[in-house]
């Protein structure tokens, strides 16, 4: 596989260069790569967190979304048809109760699947608490085979372990239909850095990696679909821009 790796961080970039020499790394912002061509297999992305935005002068449409939104966005469409998304984001893409960026990315991606992970999953790596999302995503031509339940949110009645009783959440319709199927333990309002954040608690002693290995269950195994004719240089164009 021909692989392109964008880091804006000089050392970060250098030690991904270190760590995969057989790769192609661009230094640079996202927005300043001038990658537009819909020509990739497959995209993995963890977009920074914020709510800034930026100015993409190939996606002039996507100045409105937040630094997270537009990366998720914007690597979508730089997935040619049947391409595959995978992302580790923050809730709040799923649980926004706006949801003019989900419509956007429905427009042009169906969600395969969705494993909502405790807060805990990156306290040892990345010493923070929050809960995160993986989303499976595949990009079409604008005809989605699949359902678009996740472009919307509902209300569902989650436990407030600091002040007791149950209280009223806001999250995806998605996960308010699979229930804890897609949910590594529990949604409480939980206290922590924000008073009134909903929070995904993890049951003691739980097995990450066995958890999502049987969560992974839900994707299609047949969505992917091997491009017919290769587009050649796809890589080697982008890195010379």
């Amino acid at each position: 596989a021909n692989v392109l790796a964008v880091e804006l961080d000089p050392t970060t970039a250098a030690i991904s260069q270190y760590l995969y020499p057989h790769a192609h790394h661009m230094n640079n912002a996202f927005q300043n790569t001038h990658l537009s061509s819909p020509a990739f297999d497959l995209v993995i992305g963890n977009p920074p967190f914020g709510s800034q935005s930026l100015y993409d002068p190939d996606s002039p449409e996507l100045r409105g979304f937040s630094i997270h939104n537009y990366f998720l966005a914007k690597s979508l469409k730089l997935l040619r048809d049947g391409g595959i998304g995978a992302f580790v984001v923050s809730r709040f893409f799923m649980d926004a109760t706006d949801p003019t960026v989900r419509e956007h990315i429905s427009e042009y991606a169906d969600l395969l699947g969705a494993i909502r992970l405790p807060e805990t999953a990156f306290r040892q790596i990345a010493l923070t608490d929050v809960t995160t999302d993986i989303l499976f995503f595949r990009r079409h031509t604008g005809n989605s085979i699949r359902s678009k339940d996740w472009v919307s949110t509902e209300t569902i009645d989650v436990e407030d372990v600091k002040e007791g009783g149950m209280k009223p959440a806001t999250v995806n319709r998605y996960f308010a239909l699979t229930g804890d199927r897609q949910i590594i333990g529990k949604l409480a309002f939980s206290g922590g850095m924000f008073r009134d954040a909903l929070n995904c608690i993890a049951e003691p002693g739980v097995d990450l990696a066995k958890e999502i290995e049987q969560r992974l269950a839900v994707l299609p195994p047949e969505e992917y679909k091997p491009r017919i004719t290769i587009e050649e240089n796809t890589v080697q164009a982008a890195t010379q821009n």
